[in-house]
Parts: C-alpha cells; structure tokens; sequence
C-alpha cells in the first residue's frame, strides 16, 4: 500500500493523510466484518406469535398499527420509518439487491431489542428505509401505519408455519414444529442453504427437465412461481417459444420496467419432486436476467408451508392444484359417462361427517354445504366444497382423500 502512494503526484504531507485515511477506511471495514461474522449472534431469539395475513400475490400482515410483509427473499429485515428509532447503531454499510436486480449501498443498523406489532426479537439487524420509498404496499394496507420487512436475519431466528388456506402466519420457536404437524406427511421436503452459513438468502438447486439451476432464491416476495434466469433458459432452449412480456414492477426502490420471458415447462424437479405444468420466468435486461427465484406462486399451490430454519428445510403439505386438477378429472368422467365414479368421494364425507358426530343439518346450519344432497347424489359438488367441508371438519385434504375407497384422485 505504502509503495502504491508513493506514485502518486502528493506533497509528503497530503501522502500521508491519504495513507492514514486508507488505513482507517481498511480498519472500519474489517471490523463491520468482524462484528458481523463473530459478534452479533448468528440467531437472534423471537417470541412466538399467530397472525392472520392478506391473501396476495405475497403473505402481508395488515394489522390496525402496523403493516409487515413476509419475504424470505430479503436477506435481513426493513423497516420505513422517517428516523431511525432509538437503540439502533449502524455498524457495516454493503452493497444490497433487491429481486429485480437494483443494487446501492446501505446501511447495516444494530438493535439489542426489537418491537414491532406481534415481532419480539432480540438482537434485529435492519435496514431503514425512508417512508417515501415505499411502493410495494397493496391497496387494503393503511400507508400510515409503520411499516416493515420481514426478512431473512428474522424468518430464520425461528421456525414459520404458513396456512394458505386460512390465511394464518405462525412463529414458532426455533427448533420446534407446530403441535398436531407429522413432518411425515408432508408432500416433499425442500432443503435450503445460506452463504457463509450465516442467516441471510434461503437458496436452493431445482431440477428444471435435464438442467440443473443452482442457487435458487427462496422467495416469498415474488409473484412469480419460478424464475430460472437467462442461462437456464438459454440451456433448455425453450426461449424462443416463450411469450413476451414487458410490464412496469414495483420494488422497494421504485417502479421499475421489466422485460420478462415465460414458458409452461411440463417437468420441473423442486425437492427431488416432479412437478408438471410450471409456469417459468426469466429476464433479459442487467443482473434479472442472472436473478433465479422460487416465488409465492409455486408456495399458493400448497395448503401449509412449514419452515424448519434450524433443519434448513422447508415442508410442503397438500398439493391444492395437483389435488384440484385430478378431482376435476374425476368431475367431467363422472359427468360424461360414469355417474358412479363419485360415489366414494360421497361415501367419505358421510365417513368423515359422522366420525365427527356431526349431522348434516349443522353443517348446513355453519357452512350451507348440504352433506344431505351430496351424500344422496343429488348434487354435484365442486373442489371447493371439498377443501370448505374438510376445513369445518378439522381434517386436510390429504387425510380425506386418502380414506377415500379405491384413491379416486389416483
């Protein structure tokens, strides 16, 4: 370094001062790193807590004080607020992404104890954003409650159970799973990791047809179901039958306009789990077109989400749309040509409703499904009848419909 000053065209004077600012500018940034990498506790401690969440194109938390958004994309939590409250010490300042792909620097703040409506977490990394930076937030939310981030420093200080279908976000303690949850009866199971092994970006490899994408972005925050990047596709050679679309995005740092590619692919491998029928998305323009992200679109699938932060996986539970799609298959045979075919889905729910002790008459009373008529087979019933019956019955649909004689749906 000292040989490098040397060159340049500085009085001894104005050389040495540039040395010494050098030297203290290595020092700061050497000891950001060290703070963050040896002192601040890798997992902060999170109360536990239950919250109704909005049903979007993301989880949010639309409370009557305080609006939060559930993103397992962003690296470490936010907040927009117009100051930084009190007990908060900035401590590293880096350079950070949003899903987009636009990048700035900002600073890393320090909190010993953190409260945010139902959020009780000690210690909380954070960024503050200031209030007018805020684009993202949807229509029902109320832009003069504090508002903030849920990210990845906080999701995985604790284990996460999201209930699509009831719209529900549970905080669990770290370690353990919610009561009355078998892990073994999940769908499949997804295994995440972090770089550095510290709690930042939920990644994950995706099998995509015979192309492996490695470095997924687990990311609650995105709309899309899976981005697979610009490389990927190109591997696939699937980009020029893809739809074109060019659309205005909001982020946190503003609207952005946004080339997007997409492509139904019939086989994507997600968990060593085949899935068919996947919409895929990727970019053209700067780093999106490098961005890979498995989006909300592929978790709504799903009737609960289970995060396990200190196993580092995530459990899928009851395929809704693979659920949907061949019940429905069941539906039109039953319709056209075999009037029978939903006579053990008939018989199930007589099955369910009367191991519940429950007649066909309070259910009617509570939910106006009329068991009676579709017991009878005087009616035709739809998915949805289904999910609303098991939901009032306290049984997923897994359970209903692996009682039902013969698996009708396989």
């Amino acid at each position: 370094m000292k040989s490098f000053f040397q060159k340049l065209p500085l009085g001894r004077k104005a050389r040495r001062v540039a040395i010494g600012l050098a030297a203290v500018a290595l020092f700061l940034y050497l000891y950001s790193w060290a703070t963050y990498l040896f002192v601040i506790p890798i997992r902060p401690a999170m109360k536990p807590f239950a919250t109704a969440y909005h049903d979007g194109a993301a989880p949010y938390i639309l409370g009557d004080t305080f609006n939060c958004f559930f993103d397992t994309g962003w690296n470490i939590s936010a907040v927009y607020a117009d100051s930084v409250p009190r007990g908060f010490t900035p401590f590293r300042v880096s350079p950070a992404r949003d899903a987009s792909g636009e990048s700035r620097f900002l600073v890393y703040y320090y909190g010993e104890r953190f409260r945010f409506g139902p959020l009780r977490q000690s210690p909380m990394i954070t960024y503050f954003f200031p209030r007018e930076m805020l684009h993202y937030l949807p229509a029902a939310g109320n832009r003069e409650n504090p508002y903030m981030v849920i990210g990845g420093t906080t999701i995985r200080g604790a284990n996460w159970l999201l209930d699509t279908t009831r719209d529900s976000l549970y905080c669990l303690p770290y370690g353990e799973a919610p009561a009355g949850l078998e892990l073994s009866d999940a769908a499949f199971a997804l295994s995440f990791y972090s770089p550095w092994n510290r709690p930042l970006s939920m990644l994950a490899d995706i099998e995509v047809d015979s192309v492996l994408v490695k470095g997924v972005l687990i990311d609650t925050g995105s709309s899309e179901t899976l981005n697979i990047g610009k490389q990927a596709a190109e591997a696939l050679g699937i980009r020029e039958l893809a739809e074109i679309s060019e659309r205005h995005k909001a982020t946190a740092y503003g609207i952005k306009e946004t080339t997007d590619w997409r492509y139904r692919m019939d086989s994507v491998r997600v968990g060593g789990h085949l899935f068919h029928d996947i919409p895929l998305n990727w970019g053209e323009e700067g780093r999106r077109a490098d961005a890979k992200r498995l989006g909300y679109g592929f978790f709504k699938r799903f009737r609960r989400i289970f995060i396990d932060s200190e196993a580092r996986k995530i459990y899928f539970f009851d395929d809704l749309d693979a659920m949907e799609r061949a019940y429905y298959a069941l539906w039109k045979r039953c319709y056209r040509d075999d009037r029978a075919a939903l006579k053990p889905i008939r018989e199930r729910v007589r099955q369910v409703r009367e191991a519940r002790g429950i007649s066909a008459k309070e259910i009617a009373g509570e939910t106006f499904i009329r068991c009676d008529r579709i017991e009878r087979g005087d009616s035709y019933f739809g998915f949805s009848t289904i999910r609303r019956l098991c939901d009032y019955l306290g049984i997923t649909l897994a359970e209903f419909f692996e009682g039902v004689e013969g698996n009708a749906l396989e």
